[in-house]
């Protein structure tokens, strides 16, 4: 099965929703976190491993927060 299409037109849901979660503040602060890490799996599914390392970095930075 081909999933990269759906990584490709998830990225750019996943994008506006860390965007919205993190507009909350605090309240919305573990949403964006998760959505972070599912742009780090879509990113890995399409091979662009730096990519998907970096979000994931991220994603471990907010938690240590």
């Amino acid at each position: 099965m081909n999933t990269a299409g759906a990584a490709e037109a998830a990225l750019a849901y996943l994008q506006q929703a860390q965007q919205r979660f993190e507009a909350l503040g605090e309240h919305g602060a573990r949403m964006a976190s998760v959505a972070l890490a599912d742009k780090g799996n879509c990113l890995r599914a399409l091979g662009k491993l730096e990519a998907a390392a970096g979000a994931y970095e991220e994603k471990i930075k907010r938690a240590e927060k």
